[in-house]
């Protein structure tokens, strides 16, 4: 019996004793790759920074409204369910902070687009560490920088993304990410991304079940 884990941390949980354990992470719908550009900043805009996920406990919303604070100039975009309410923090009352709600899956991939920096804001619990982030893999299919709380689950993609240990790192971590001029970085994540389809992981995950019958046989 093959046994099927969606994250690194669940892998390693579930897969001492056993021969037939398999990781495969979320991926990424061809309809998220985009074409190599450069930021959309760049052409005379504020700088967008754009979080899309459920708003959850794993969710460091202190984090986003500290970045918010100090970098008035920053737009900051959230889009997505609310498990967690942002009424009960500052973050909805600042200027440079508009929660969209949720964006629709069709309409996802043009809004990725429209960003300057993708971020991850987790918090790193057992929660978030038993996950495998999906936005992650719509970010890179984006080509937009990708910034993140160091966290488990980023895994083989790490070299794409920046990560930060405090507050004043991941912001620090933006500010790097605005200063990319050149559309070679954003093609390469592209290019990285087009090996994270839905398509190949399903593919994968049929070749991993085929042989786990034929070893029965």
């Amino acid at each position: 019996m093959a046994l099927i884990t969606g994250s690194e941390y669940n892998h390693r949980s579930f897969s001492e004793g056993r021969k037939h354990c398999h990781l495969f992470e979320n991926a990424v719908d061809k309809d998220f790759l985009a074409e190599p550009s450069t930021l959309p900043y760049l052409n005379g805009a504020f700088p967008r920074l754009g979080y899309v996920g459920t708003i959850s406990q794993r969710t460091d919303i202190r984090l986003l409204e500290f970045i918010a604070r100090n970098r008035p100039e920053w737009t900051l975009l959230i889009a997505g369910r609310q498990e967690t309410s942002l009424n009960n923090s500052g973050l909805l009352k600042l200027p440079n902070v508009r929660y969209l709600g949720i964006i629709s899956y069709e309409e996802l991939p043009k809004f990725l687009r429209s960003l300057d920096v993708c971020l991850i804001p987790h918090i790193n619990t057992d929660y978030a560490r038993s996950m495998s982030p999906l936005k992650l893999y719509q970010y890179l299919a984006s080509g937009r920088p990708i910034v993140s709380t160091n966290i488990e689950g980023l895994g083989r993609l790490k070299e794409y993304i920046r990560t930060g240990e405090t507050y004043d790192d991941f912001m620090k971590c933006i500010e790097q990410a605005l200063q990319e001029k050149t559309v070679e970085l954003s093609h390469r994540r592209i290019e990285a991304a087009k090996h994270e389809t839905w398509d190949k992981r399903v593919n994968d995950m049929f070749a991993v079940v085929k042989e786990s019958f034929l070893e029965k046989a």
